[in-house]
């Protein structure tokens, strides 16, 4: 909490505050909890998980089947592979990790081994065709039995993100108990099984309260009225019915996501052109060289808002009455550098959507 209390007030951690990122992360939490897919961790202290490649991500909270990855536990660990998955190559892994042990970063020391290539039938090798096989009874017992002679006393199992997409924790725990080890699992790149989970819980919850999801919309169009937003229309005609609310949630990242775009001479805001502040100098956008301690400047480019998340002009003045921000798409947070870009999502997500709800009942 001390530390959150100390970043700059125009900071996304600013305006929520360290009281307002706790009751955010917790609410989280108890969703996942809710799902049967738990959350891991206090949000006061970063837990050391291993990453595919073998170096450490700091993060504060971790769903429950990677936590025993923890680089701060000692002991021996085996990392598996499985030939013919592209996206993990435990023998890489171990060797960077036991480089981080020599140097005093991680209490595990690590060694390495690849399954001949499991039987999928006509699919191929990937970690979302494993998470659908880990789901069988049938898989997780010829892998228990292949794991069991790998086995060495005393030492954890890691394995590549692909225990279950539906019922993670039910795959890793039946696992641990076949095999007899802790398990624990080591996100992948993206498409992430992890992530993919995530968005299917948060997704459920989001339409089990009444909301509607529109995937795939290529154009949106706000329709406004003096400082009011009324709707927007989704897709690039003009016959198709505009969907009217009370109030609006701009989540729509930054660059990446769309949020913001460029030309040779400004940075903009896609979809109601919101006021930004950015060099007027293009040099000034990007340091050299790419990867520096410092971060990149346009990585912290975006909308400026006020304390209830409502975006503001450069004097400072709200420009839509029923408008608030989340995510990536707000101004000052360098979640690249930082790594705090879940924390600001999940935190500023939380408190803009009860900000839109509280607006919307006014109305």
């Amino acid at each position: 909490a001390s530390e959150i209390n100390r970043v700059p007030p125009q900071h996304p951690y600013g305006k929520v505050g360290a009281e307002g990122l706790w009751a955010a992360l917790g609410h989280f939490q108890k969703i996942l909890k809710s799902e049967k897919y738990p959350y891991m961790g206090s949000g006061e202290k970063n837990i050391l998980i291993p990453t595919s490649l073998g170096s450490l991500h700091p993060t504060g909270l971790v769903p429950d089947t990677l936590k025993g990855g923890d680089l701060s536990i000692p002991g021996s660990v085996l990392l598996l592979g499985f030939e013919g998955l592209k996206d993990f190559f435990p023998h890489f892994a171990a060797n960077n990790l036991n480089l981080l042990h020599e140097r005093g970063q991680a209490a595990s020391v690590f060694r390495a081994a690849i399954l001949k290539r499991p039987d999928l039938g006509e699919k191929g090798i990937n970690g979302l065709s494993l998470a659908y096989a880990f789901e069988t009874e049938k898989f997780r017992a010829s892998f228990a039995q292949e794991m069991r002679s790998l086995m060495r006393p005393g030492e954890r199992l890691g394995l590549p993100a692909v225990l279950g997409i539906h019922s993670p924790i039910k795959v890793w725990s039946d696992l641990q108990e076949r095999v007899g080890v802790p398990i624990f699992e080591i996100p992948l790149p993206p498409p992430s099984v992890p992530g993919l989970r995530l968005q299917g819980i948060l997704k459920a919850d989001f339409q089990k309260k009444g909301g509607r999801l529109f995937i795939g919309v290529s154009e949106m169009a706000p329709l406004l009225e003096k400082s009011r937003i009324v709707g927007l229309r989704l897709g690039d005609s003009r016959k198709n019915v505009p969907h009217r609310a009370s109030a609006f949630v701009l989540a729509t990242g930054q660059f990446v996501g769309g949020g913001l775009d460029s030309d040779r001479n400004r940075i903009f805001e896609t979809l109601f052109n919101l006021p930004l502040r950015f060099p007027e100098n293009r040099k000034e956008w990007f340091r050299t060289p790419l990867l520096t301690p410092a971060g990149q400047p346009f990585n912290g480019f975006g909308v400026e808002v006020d304390r209830n998340l409502q975006p503001v002009n450069f004097k400072g003045e709200v420009v839509y009455s029923n408008l608030f921000a989340a995510g990536g798409i707000i101004a000052h947070g360098d979640s690249m550098n930082e790594k705090s870009g879940g924390g600001i999502a999940v935190s500023t997500g939380f408190w803009a959507g009860k900000y839109a709800a509280e607006c919307a009942k006014k109305s």
